[in-house]
């Protein structure tokens, strides 16, 4: 094998590596947007239960501690998408527990409801993180 075939050869396996990174980056940021979203719609939701004289009671403040948790796993997410160019591996770590962290906190959330609506909720975000981690 030639020289200029053994660095063709590491040009596409950069190539690849790169678009690699790339890719659980991109899923790593969608996670944490859609992690976002899903405790955004948690807050507010919380908020409408509070505020109702029909709402929840008292199960407004657990919807709103379980929103709470899953906009710090959401950021976390996120961070773990900026951060796996320096440590991928402590970054996939960080991302893989933000993605399975949230179903055990949308179910205990969500537990007079039977605990599966919020464990649902975060399907989106957790596959995601998941998937990157």
């Amino acid at each position: 094998m030639t020289a200029t075939e053994k660095d063709g050869l590491q040009d596409g396996s950069d190539v690849s590596d790169r678009l690699g990174r790339l890719a659980i980056q991109v899923l790593a940021l969608l996670g944490g947007l859609a992690g976002l979203l899903i405790s955004a719609f948690h807050l507010l939701g919380s908020m409408i239960f509070s505020s109702n004289a029909h709402g929840m009671g008292g199960w407004g403040l657990l919807y709103q501690m379980g929103a709470w948790a899953f906009l710090l796993l959401a950021v976390a997410g996120t961070a773990g998408a900026a951060l796996y160019r320096r440590s991928p591996k402590k970054a996939g770590l960080l991302l893989l527990l933000c993605g399975l962290l949230g179903f055990p906190v949308g179910y205990i959330a969500w537990i007079n409801q039977g605990g599966f609506l919020g464990w649902t909720a975060w399907i989106p975000a957790g596959v995601l993180l998941t998937a990157a981690g």
